[in-house]
């Protein structure tokens, strides 16, 4: 456990992953009022909306993992793993403060979708390096990593209204791109080759019978 909280890689990944959380969970708690009490949709299409913006989520998630394995192939772990998260990550910002400023409910509906799939795209690559950084202990690796998460999505379905109430809903969701884009920024020290103990091997987990 020392050499896995001490190690810098898994710190800033652990990290980025926590502004993930903070950007998805603004998502998963307010999307639904957003749209109805400050777009001013009805009920029915708040629902509508909503559930496309979650169907994008999860079709844009697999892509995204199979994004960065193809550019792992290419240009090898470092570059490779970086390279979906650093892009999606910054699209999703811009996607989300662009969406906030159209007035059309369609157009805001497609770009907000746009803006948590992309966040999602990068959730393979989070989880990739965790492998690549644990070693033998990649379950305590991923757990350190998703607890990070966890923590981002505790704090913004609070912090996120305390925003709004105090200079509107628009600038509550701009915090949740500048939050993310602090994550675009721990991948540029992430190296996923400084794991404990080498790459973990599905043969040593072989049980003798």
């Amino acid at each position: 456990w020392r050499r896995l909280l001490t190690n810098r890689s898994l710190a800033l990944l652990t990290l980025g992953y926590a502004t993930v959380g903070y950007f998805e969970y603004i998502f998963f708690f307010w999307i639904y009022y957003y749209f109805g009490e400050i777009r001013k949709m009805g009920p029915s299409q708040s629902a509508i909306y909503t559930t496309a913006l979650f169907l994008t989520w999860m079709v844009m998630t697999p892509i995204g993992g199979w994004t960065s394995d193809r550019l792992v192939t290419r240009h090898g772990k470092r570059v490779g793993r970086r390279m979906v998260p650093t892009i999606c990550l910054t699209l999703s910002a811009l996607l989300l403060c662009i969406g906030v400023n159209l007035t059309g409910t369609l157009s805001v509906a497609v770009l907000l979708s746009l803006a948590l799939g992309f966040a999602s795209a990068s959730d393979g690559s989070f989880w990739a390096t965790a492998i690549d950084l644990g070693g033998k202990e990649v379950g305590a690796a991923s757990g350190i990593m998703n607890t990070g998460c966890n923590v981002g999505g505790l704090i913004a379905p609070t912090l996120t209204p305390l925003i709004a109430s105090v200079v509107g809903w628009s600038w509550g969701l701009y915090f949740g791109s500048l939050v993310v884009l602090a994550g675009v920024l721990c991948w540029f020290f992430i190296d996923p080759d400084q794991g404990l103990e080498g790459p973990f091997s599905i043969d040593e987990m072989k049980i003798d019978h």
